[in-house]
């Protein structure tokens, strides 16, 4: 039991990890890294940490959001939409705690479509709610989406699949350790 909670810990500790590497990299190294943070509330869930992991991710994420604006990030992103992006955050949990223990294939199926539904919470409330496009529409919003909607998978599926690649490895050579 002690050694599954150190287990859970140290998932915990590296997804916030990523989650501020990524997302502090322009501000802190002059880098651009795609932003993990949908693809570690997934693995998060799907690899079975419990609710109270989510709130600490979720706050986690305010948390760095408030320094990237401390040090000069730009609020151009930041609209009437903003909260959405907390429940992106949490359709992405739901989506891998749906498919917590089920098959890989499964896994990177329910990725993609949470992936899909976080897309469309946070680019969608940007785009109807953030006052920059005059007369929004599902048309051009689809048109505008088939511009970002493939680079936000990929990096659903590359930092998502990596993270549970990474965590089916770990398992298995702990099994090992045992036997």
């Amino acid at each position: 039991m002690k050694e599954e909670k150190s287990g859970a810990s140290w998932i915990l500790v590296s997804l916030i990890v990523v989650l501020a590497a990524t997302r502090l990299a322009r501000q802190l190294l002059g880098i651009h890294l795609p932003d993990a943070s949908v693809p570690a509330f997934f693995v998060a869930a799907c690899l079975g940490l419990r609710s109270r992991a989510l709130v600490l991710l979720l706050l986690t994420a305010a948390g760095i959001d408030l320094v990237q604006f401390s040090l000069g990030a730009s609020l151009v992103c930041v609209s009437p939409g903003y909260p959405l992006l907390f429940v992106a955050y949490a359709a992405s949990w739901c989506g891998g705690a749906l498919v917590c223990k089920r098959a890989l294939h499964l896994q990177l199926l329910a990725m993609v479509g949470t992936g899909v539904v976080a897309f469309v919470l946070t680019s969608g409330g940007y785009y109807l709610l953030s006052g920059k496009f005059p007369y929004p529409s599902i048309g051009e919003f689809v048109q505008r989406s088939q511009l970002f909607l493939p680079d936000y998978l990929s990096n659903m599926v590359l930092y998502g699949g990596f993270g549970l690649a990474t965590a089916s490895l770990w398992d298995r050579a702990r099994k090992r350790r045992r036997a």
